[in-house]
């Protein structure tokens, strides 16, 4: 499933809008968006954003655009 499709998929399971995930994230609501259309390829820091509030795993996410992000264990705890 591409990053776009995930994003997405857990944003709406949790019935947030894209202006609640935006005042969660941190990430604009247009931001998210363009991402969430596949127009955007996100970086780094707005994978881990996004990733944090969702609670998706943000190596995997990061895979997806290509990008390698080592998060050490218990480093969000």
């Amino acid at each position: 499933m591409p990053l776009s499709d995930k994003i997405r998929n857990a944003r709406i399971t949790r019935g947030w809008t894209r202006e609640l995930l935006a005042v969660y994230s941190g990430v604009s609501a247009s931001t998210i968006g363009r991402i969430e259309r596949g127009d955007l390829t996100p970086r780094a820091g707005t994978i881990i954003a996004l990733a944090r509030v969702l609670d998706l795993p943000v190596e995997e996410l990061a895979a997806e655009v290509g990008i390698t992000i080592h998060i050490p264990p218990n480093k969000w705890s």
